[in-house]
């Protein structure tokens, strides 16, 4: 019991410190007229992989990128929250045998950014990972293949491909 007291104590103020410092914003709805991007029924149209509890995803002139949450990721994040900066574009893909999508962000700067796959699904956990693989002059992400063949790739100004799934699991 001490033990679970402890860690209601731990998460509580972890919560507060990221409330306290920015880290993670909950703002209210996105303006209809700031929206570059929207990617729709996320959960609802996932087929045979694990829902991410994220509703909707829009990216906005700002560079926001904004996640209509639900279930365990609303309660710990709240209804509209800024997972990203600096986005140019987002995706979502599915990849490997175990049924996990990755929220994937190509950032201004040329860099790529992500939600961990398995941590997203399993834990709610909507931190993001920056700089994967620490790739630069990114212009786009397209996956190859399906199910546990898909590969994820970043493609760079010259046409070629790094391969992101190591980072995203």
């Amino acid at each position: 019991m001490k033990r679970l007291n402890k860690t209601v104590i731990l998460f509580s103020l972890l919560m507060l410190v990221v409330a306290l410092t920015g880290c993670a914003t909950n703002k209210p709805a996105v303006e209809e007229d700031k929206v570059v991007q929207t990617i729709e029924d996320i959960d609802k149209n996932r087929g045979d992989y694990l829902p991410v509890e994220i509703e909707k995803l829009h990216v906005t002139s700002d560079g926001e990128a904004v996640l209509e949450t639900t279930g365990d990721l609303n309660v710990l994040v709240g209804d509209n929250y800024v997972a990203a900066m600096g986005v140019k574009q987002a995706y979502i893909f599915g990849f490997g045998s175990k049924g996990y999508r990755s929220v994937i962000f190509l950032l201004e700067d040329g860099t790529v950014s992500a939600l961990k796959a398995k941590v997203l699904a399993e834990k709610h956990d909507a931190r993001l990972k920056n700089r994967l693989g620490d790739y630069k002059d990114i212009t786009a992400v397209e996956a190859e293949g399906s199910g546990e063949d898909t590969i994820i790739y970043a493609i760079d100004s010259s046409g070629g491909k790094r391969e992101l799934n190591e980072f995203l699991e």
